[in-house]
């Protein structure tokens, strides 16, 4: 196999053997023309065709994964080992350095338009972006969305280069524009593993801006995967710094934060206080759309504790709040809880009109463990009314989503299927073929 891979590479024109060493030091997982013009220096175009060129040397073999991104590659495992014996003979240590860095600011440029076409409101913060090309051009969420979800291995290694060249500041700003990425797609096992790298790169620095963002996106990823203890030391810790800095809007993202760590544990009434403070400093400073989130978690408490009414009421401002701010995706979580509100109310009617019109909201906006999380609300809701049949239903569209969307919630929605269905459901749920998060908190 090397003596082949050898003969190939030494045929390869100048420029196609150099993007090949130039591929080789890191493997991009997602290596399509667009990155190997960066680590080249090439148009996208002239990419494309020394691509081709270590394809048809067998140098590169074809991924079909990703069909709208156009021809995409990967190098085997053999490939990728001769390939950095020949960078570390023939390039020289700049040259590499170089290459790498043109790589992850690309990524990051691109990650930053697009969380900032997604999530408007995410905190601005520096980017050092300088030079990276301003390709692609997204048209529009869904499409950006669909990028930054092909991207996420590529995000991985793109954090573990910087962190390795000492580039602390490019990892953070990587872990912190990849927000929309975790927001709607929550791939919690990669956020929680990132952060901590966002974390540690934000420490080293002493960019004390940079480790509030770290700590308070730590604290819903470690909610989600039900640590709240360890999600409410995250939440304090951002309190002290944001108090010690006088940043007011980090002051409230840390109460919030450690309001909903309260909720999730019980505490009621610390929750409800806590989630007041937030509210009244976000008030204060005109943010009403997180006014509108720390007042949905409120709703969650009135829910949680049978009082539908006072839920219906704050969850139904909390929507206005969200749709005011155009945050349609926060605002269909407002609403898909209403329609929980509604069902505990004994208004089954109102409670599926609503439900239906947030899963349609998850679909629009492009969250498949949303969509698997409204199904299983709709589910709760007609199993409250005993309609076991249509619950059955709901609940097993709810796993077959959850089973790639969100995996960490199959165990949760297998459970409320069986309870209903009856046996070990496995048949309810593979008869639903319809195309998720983790239980209700």
């Amino acid at each position: 196999m090397t003596s082949a891979v050898q003969s190939a590479y030494e045929s390869l024109p100048p420029t196609s053997a150099r993007l090949y060493r130039l591929v080789g030091v890191e493997a991009p997982p997602l290596l399509d023309p667009a990155a190997a013009a960066v680590l080249g220096e090439l148009s996208q175009d002239a990419a494309s065709g020394h691509l081709r060129v270590l394809a048809d040397a067998g140098l590169l073999a074809e991924r079909h994964d990703q069909p709208w991104l156009g021809p995409c590659y990967r190098m085997t495992h053999p490939v990728l080992r001769h390939a950095r014996r020949c960078a570390a003979e023939a390039e020289s240590d700049d040259a590499v350095r170089d290459a790498m860095g043109r790589w992850v600011r690309w990524l990051l440029a691109t990650f930053t338009r697009a969380e900032r076409l997604i999530t408007p409101d995410h905190r601005e913060l520096d980017r050092d972006v300088a030079g990276a090309p301003g390709w692609p051009d997204f048209r529009d969420e869904a499409g950006a969305l669909e990028w930054l979800t092909a991207r996420q291995d590529d995000l991985r290694t793109a954090v573990y280069v910087a962190a390795e060249y000492g580039w602390d500041e490019l990892v953070w700003q990587l872990v912190h524009a990849a927000w929309p990425l975790f927001q709607r797609i929550r791939p919690l096992a990669l956020w929680v593993e990132l952060l901590e790298q966002g974390l540690a790169a934000a420490r080293r620095t002493g960019d004390r801006l940079a480790q509030r963002e770290m700590l308070t996106a730590s604290v819903g990823v470690l909610r989600g995967l039900h640590r709240y203890g360890g999600a409410a030391v995250r939440a304090s810790e951002a309190l002290t710094l944001a108090r010690e800095d006088s940043d007011s809007l980090a002051e409230a993202q840390a109460l919030h934060g450690l309001g909903a760590c309260h909720h999730a544990r019980g505490e009621e009434p610390v929750a409800l206080a806590v989630l007041g403070e937030a509210m009244e400093i976000r008030r204060g400073l005109g943010y009403t759309r997180g006014v509108g989130l720390s007042r949905l978690v409120v709703g969650l408490v009135h829910l949680e504790a049978e009082r539908p009414m006072d839920a219906m009421a704050q969850l139904a401002v909390a929507r206005e709040e969200l749709e005011e701010a155009e945050d349609r995706f926060n605002a269909a979580r407002a609403l898909a809880w209403l329609g929980r509100a509604h069902s505990r109310a004994g208004r089954p009617d109102a409670a599926f009109r609503l439900g239906s019109e947030a899963l349609g909201e998850f679909r629009a906006t492009g969250s498949p463990p949303w969509q698997a999380r409204a199904l299983y609300l709709l589910g709760q809701s007609t199993e409250d009314h005993h309609d076991s049949e249509r619950a059955v239903h709901l609940y097993a569209r709810a796993v077959a989503l959850a089973a790639t969307a969100s995996p960490s919630d199959v165990d949760h929605y297998t459970e409320a299927l069986n309870r209903v269905a009856g046996g070990d459901g496995t048949s309810a749920a593979s008869a639903e073929s319809a195309p998720g998060d983790g239980p209700p908190s």
